[in-house]
């Protein structure tokens, strides 16, 4: 149960409590002035009932997390209390008439306890539990009547009619209750697979499809403000020997490491996803080329300390590739494709971590290096930035 669902059950158990308390109140001061014959009842039950509820609201308010215990109470009370009270007014019966209205006035609580069992244990255990109270009253009314509280043949009919209408609310409120708990599976399980969707499993960051949505709607708000988007392709350095040699348990906790440093670089509104494997993408907005190159930087910074997994220190080592909307792309795909190229020209270069794709003259060379520390590939130029680690 989910801490909404149990505060709206506390919430609901406290106004039934304070319903309950008020009526039971009412009842203390009223039976005995319109009906003086009761007053043995009302003396005798009701302010045990009264002080009970009182009990558990105050209960319920300071330590909300007994309501399970405060439910499993009310019910066992509605035992002794509400079939001791049948008892008894069978017993200060004079006559069938008499018993006939007892009978009545008690059949007010079956729907209440109905509801409470279906409350307190669920469907399945519920309907069980509804289904135990009504036997219990109808053992008290046969055990009366077997002692001589005979009932007259409308009274006889109205037990009938009130075990029956009893069993069959019961039936009924454990089909609507089966049927709410199905629905709220339905949402549980839709609720889970829209956050394995979002969320990659071992990482927790976005997803590939969770990234192309996310991809989108930065594009979208970096046209309307006209201010830069910075996508950033990640690439661990040698995962494959690591994952190969150390088995996948160590990877994967490569990986969460990972993804956990560079989460704590970026800003809560930058997205960090994965697109499988060891690759990962941030999309940053930024005031430019300035704020760009600096993220990278840190971002390479954030792997200078290695990984202790399984007694082990791994070296955490990343390429970069930085493209910057729009300069280097108005779209996703052309984006994530510069950043791609910027990524393996900084891999390729060995001595620098990362590279800025920059869309400048054509260059009809692959490869051909540059004093300025620049490289081409494919008729692009690439900055190679290298940081104090490269």
């Amino acid at each position: 149960m989910d801490d909404a669902t149990a505060a709206l059950q506390a919430r609901a158990f406290a106004w039934y409590l304070g319903a309950a308390l008020v009526g039971v109140s009412l009842l203390w001061v009223v039976v005995p002035r319109l009906e003086p014959s009761l007053s043995l009842v009302a003396a005798g039950l009701l302010p045990t009932v009264v002080v009970f509820n009182a009990l558990s609201l105050v209960v319920l308010w300071r330590v909300p997390r007994l309501l399970r215990a405060l439910h499993l109470a009310q019910y066992a009370s509605f035992f002794p209390f509400l079939l001791g009270y049948l008892a008894l007014m069978f017993a200060l019966a004079d006559d069938a008439a008499a018993r006939h209205a007892a009978v009545a006035a008690f059949g007010i609580w079956i729907p209440v306890v109905v509801a409470i069992s279906f409350s307190v244990f669920g469907s399945r255990e519920g309907l069980f539990a509804a289904v135990a109270f009504v036997a219990g009253t109808t053992a008290v009314i046969a055990v009366e009547v077997a002692s001589g509280a005979a009932l007259d043949g409308a009274g006889l009919a109205y037990v009938a009619m009130l075990l029956v209408s009893s069993l069959a609310l019961a039936v009924i409120v454990y089909g609507t209750s089966r049927l709410a708990e199905r629905l709220s599976a339905a949402r549980l399980a839709a609720a889970v697979a829209a956050e394995l969707a979002l969320r990659d499993a071992l990482t927790g960051v976005h997803t590939r499809y969770a990234l192309e949505e996310r991809f989108e709607q930065e594009l979208a708000r970096a046209r309307r403000g006209g201010r830069p988007l910075a996508v950033y392709f990640l690439d661990l350095d040698g995962f494959k020997r690591v994952n190969d040699a150390h088995g996948h348990a160590i990877g994967d906790a490569l990986l969460r490491a990972f993804a956990g440093r560079v989460q704590d670089v970026v800003r809560a509104s930058d997205t960090v996803g994965r697109l499988g494997g060891d690759e990962f993408v941030v999309l940053a907005s930024v005031a430019g080329d300035e704020e760009a190159h600096a993220l990278a930087e840190r971002l390479v910074a954030s792997c200078a300390e290695p990984v202790a997994l399984d007694g082990m220190d791994f070296e955490l080592s990343v390429s970069i590739g930085v493209a910057v909307h729009p300069a280097d792309g108005i779209d996703r795909d052309a984006l994530l494709s510069a950043a791609d190229a910027a990524m393996y020209v900084a891999k390729g270069a060995r001595r620098c971590r990362w590279s800025a794709h920059v869309r400048r003259e054509p260059a009809p060379a692959v490869g051909q290096g540059r004093g300025d520390g620049g490289a081409r590939v494919d008729g692009a130029r690439f900055d190679l930035a290298c940081s104090a680690l490269g």
